[in-house]
């Protein structure tokens, strides 16, 4: 067979077409093969040696070089992106494999089963739940042939470190658990399958008297074993290697034949009873599907609690820093704040008293205007009075002379009825009009608002020959006002114009025009007259206190209209237009959201019209 090797090499470099391509004028570096060292480097590069050799001869524009690295030697070159490949067993590979992302890409055929073999020399042992309590020398708690292997089956029994049984670690090479059981430092040893017969084969009156305990029935192998027999070691790509060449690799592996003194690889095996071990114990990539002890918790964050500690230390200094300053600054505020309860108590009657006599000043005002209005609300209310009147004694003479039907008297009756209504509405708002009240801001409607005020300033008009013209804008938003004040507002400013206007030339047109107006996110009403505008020197004085044009004014009405709309968040102005007319306007925010909404969508309609 050792004839054909040299042949079957030759076929396998024929078969690749990078034979025929020019060697590079360098040499590409080495790639370098990461193999668990158990039992020493020189054994471990021995083992596979043959194996890398059919690699460089079956890709010779690749070097392929072995490494032979401890468990965590393998872990920290891995993680520093050093090794292109890895050999090890199938435990270490399935905690890289959910570490570093290594893939396999074959499984060994032959060689030691992956397996343990507990032994000992104790005649007093001789099973493995003789092992409670006992000294059991290992490899390493991390070495998966060399402990967790049989871990997983006493731990099937109830004996689990460190309470039901003693570990001892030895270390590499794995030889030194042999020692140490025939030493008696250990009553009991683990090593991996087939490894004792090994070295009793080499030295039969050293380890001859050492025994297998816990024999489990298997006809897969001659050696004695104490565990299950599990997949064989893999041969993995790292996750920065080049899948090409991964791919390469598998094929020479696989296509190695068999022999003696060859490893022979097969495809990549299902490792799910490796995984099992780790599941049942805990350990790996199940290190914490459990419950986590209290200890394991604060070894996990210990660091996070020293920060926590040292957090709330200086918390608490700060803490007492300003405990202290507190207490020194509210002696110092306590008695400020004394003084400002008392100030705010006479602020607040000062305001009180304020709002008193604002309220006292604008009955004034209402009484004012009644005044100059009584004429024309007598003769308001002498129109449906004679009215009634007149029904009245055409009622009577209509039944003397014996012709009243009963459909005269319906209908004589219906008219008396609404003079009657006419001449009550006419009283209800002048008591509205005149009696103190408390404010209450509602919904108004300006355009309803004007209407309804035309009742009683339209006698004062067209007894006086003044024309009114209203102009209300559809669509206009409700305003939050107190409705008897905005009518104060509007009656002040009819009032006024009506007394400029008598007292201008003869033969002038005599004008009153009302107007509303959307403006910005709010309603906009507006009285002008003809009356000849007002002078500079007025309009820079406009609506201050006891400032009159009137022969017989005391000057309140317009303070008292501009100090209700700016309570009500409004303003109101003054101004001369063309023509020689006075304007007075105010304004009034819409009552809500929605309204100002419509607003904002009529100004951009007239801003893009």
């Amino acid at each position: 067979m050792n004839a054909l090797r040299p042949l079957l090499l030759l076929l396998l470099l024929l078969a690749w077409p990078g034979h025929l391509r020019a060697a590079p004028a360098e040499a590409p570096a080495p790639l370098k093969v990461g193999v668990l060292n158990y039992m020493g480097e020189r054994q471990a590069i021995a083992t596979w040696a043959d194996t890398i050799a059919v690699l460089n001869e079956a890709l010779p524009g690749q070097t392929f070089e072995l490494v032979a690295l401890t468990i965590p030697e393998m872990t920290k070159a891995l993680a520093k992106g050093e090794l292109a490949f890895i050999i090890t067993n199938p435990g270490q590979y399935a905690v890289l494999e959910y570490g570093y992302k290594v893939s396999r890409i074959a499984t060994l055929e032959n060689g030691p089963p992956v397996a343990s073999a507990v032994f000992t020399a104790s005649p007093d042992i001789a099973s493995l739940a003789d092992l409670a309590g006992k000294r059991l020398a290992i490899n390493s708690v991390n070495a998966f042939g060399g402990f967790q292997l049989v871990w997983r089956e006493l731990h099937a029994l109830g004996i689990d470190p460190p309470d039901g049984v003693r570990l001892m670690e030895m270390g590499n090479p794995m030889s030194n658990v042999a020692e140490a059981v025939l030493a008696g430092k250990a009553d009991a040893g683990v090593l991996r399958g087939c490894l004792l017969e090994s070295l009793q084969a080499q030295a039969p009156d050293r380890y001859g008297a050492l025994r297998v305990i816990g024999l489990r029935e298997q006809s897969e192998v001659a050696c004695k074993l104490s565990s299950r027999i599990y997949p064989n070691w893999p041969f993995a790509k790292t996750k920065a290697t080049d899948p090409a060449l991964a791919k390469k690799v598998a094929q020479v592996l696989l296509s190695i034949p068999d022999g003696e003194g060859h490893r022979t690889w097969t495809v990549p095996l299902d490792y799910q009873p490796v995984l099992e071990v780790f599941r049942e114990l805990r350990i790996g990539p199940y290190a914490r599907t459990g419950r986590i002890s209290v200890r394991e918790f604060f070894d996990d964050y210990r660091d996070w609690f020293i920060i926590a500690g040292v957090g709330l230390l200086c918390w608490g200094l700060y803490f007492v820093r300003v405990e202290t300053l507190v207490r020194n600054r509210t002696r110092a505020l306590a008695q400020a704040n004394e003084t400002l309860l008392h100030e705010m108590a006479e602020r607040k009657k000062a305001e009180t008293s304020a709002q008193q006599r604002q309220r006292e000043l604008e009955h004034v005002a209402r009484l004012s205007i009644l005044g100059e209005m009584a004429t024309a609300i007598a003769h308001e209310l002498n129109q449906p009075l004679g009215a009634i009147a007149t029904y009245g004694q055409g009622c009577l003479l209509r039944i003397d002379k014996g012709t009243f039907t009963k459909d005269d008297m319906r209908l004589a009756a219906g008219q008396i009825v609404e003079q009657a209504q006419r001449a009550a509405k006419v009283v209800q708002r002048i008591r509205a009009f005149v009696r103190k009240h408390q404010s209450e801001p509602e919904d108004v409607d300006l355009n309803r608002l004007v209407e309804d005020c035309q009742v009683v300033f339209g006698a004062t008009t067209s007894r006086a020959g003044i024309a009114v013209e209203i102009a209300l804008a559809p669509d206009l938003p409700m305003v939050l006002a107190d409705r008897v004040q905005i009518e104060q507002v509007v009656f002040n400013l009819v009032q006024n114009a009506v007394d400029a206007l008598k007292a201008q030339e003869a033969g002038r047109t005599c004008l009153i025009r009302i107007t509303t107006t959307w403006q910005g996110a709010g309603a906009e009403l507006c009285v002008e007259d003809t009356a000849g505008g007002l002078s500079d020197a007025v309009l820079a004085r406009f609506a201050e206190p006891f400032l009159t044009t009137k022969t017989e004014g005391i000057g309140l009405g317009l303070a008292l209209s501009r100090s209700i709309m700016e309570a009500h968040g409004g303003r109101l102005w003054a101004e001369r237009v063309a023509g020689g007319r006075t304007r007075v306007s105010f304004w009034l925010p819409a009552a809500d959201a929605a309204a100002r909404a419509v607003a904002a969508c009529k100004d951009g309609e007239t801003d893009g019209g």
